[in-house]
């Protein structure tokens, strides 16, 4: 059953990804732990969340160039994206990671972690680069995950969007034509066809000491290995062919 949660601006990264991976209101709701009800409240009061919805929705469609890290970056508060363009601003300059650390010093926290995670986001989830714009030490990074729970779940949700990140791209490369990714594509995800290098062999029946063998091990080519991997399968399919014969023989015998 659902549980009710507090609205949290985090949450507007998982509601615009899953509006943009096509999952209806009903699916989003049980995503972030409520129930459908609340989230079409939290939906009507919240210009936001209508927001996140409609950008994944139409980039979905319509093909929508805008990127994640825009989106994260068009969700921060306004003071925030202006601190953020001073950082950018200062990345150019020899002295830039010194005038950020000016520029952040004092400021609370939770800035400098929105900050970092904006940060993580726009260097294409590069942690040290991540760190060096907003002027922290992977000590401080450590502490924020173990002392902070939000916190620690913000960079796990955004570890599950890296990895989607990197999907997309395989993805789109396949599209493209990319003959190195089709390759590696066929072989991990058509292993059952007959795509994988390695095929194994398994012999069992009424010996006592049933082996696996493995034609790799036998410095075979590809071309090899697949043609015997066709042979086992016909033979295979021959002999349930035969079976499937013999027990229809035997049910029209009178």
């Amino acid at each position: 059953m659902a549980m009710s949660r507090k609205f949290k601006l985090e949450m507007l990264v998982t509601v615009y990804q899953l509006a943009r991976d096509g999952m209806p209101d009903r699916q989003i709701s049980s995503s972030l732990g409520i129930s459908e009800p609340t989230f079409l409240a939290w939906k009507k009061d919240n210009p936001a969340i209508r927001d996140a919805l409609s950008r994944g929705r139409r980039g979905r469609k319509h093909g929508d160039e805008e990127t994640f890290a825009e989106f994260v970056f068009d969700h921060l508060p306004p003071a925030l994206q202006e601190l953020w363009k001073k950082i950018e601003e200062f990345a150019i300059l020899p002295d830039g990671v010194e005038r950020a650390n000016v520029l952040l010093n004092g400021r609370h926290v939770r800035i400098r972690q929105h900050l970092f995670i904006y940060a993580l986001t726009s260097s294409n989830f590069n942690v040290s680069a991540a760190m060096r714009k907003v002027g922290i030490s992977r000590q401080t990074l450590q502490e924020w995950q173990d002392s902070d729970p939000d916190f620690q779940k913000l960079v796990g949700e955004l570890n599950f969007y890296k990895e989607n990140f990197f999907e997309n791209a395989f993805i789109g490369r396949v599209a493209a034509g990319d003959t190195a990714a089709i390759l590696h594509g066929v072989k991990t995800q058509c292993r059952s066809r007959g795509y994988n290098e390695k095929v194994e062999v398994v012999h069992s029946g009424s010996i006592s000491n049933p082996d696996t063998v493995s034609i790799a091990d036998l410095d075979l080519d590809i071309e090899t290995r697949k043609k015997i991997l066709e042979a086992l399968r016909a033979k295979q399919t021959a002999n349930q062919q035969a079976k499937a014969q013999a027990a229809a023989e035997v049910i029209a015998t009178p």
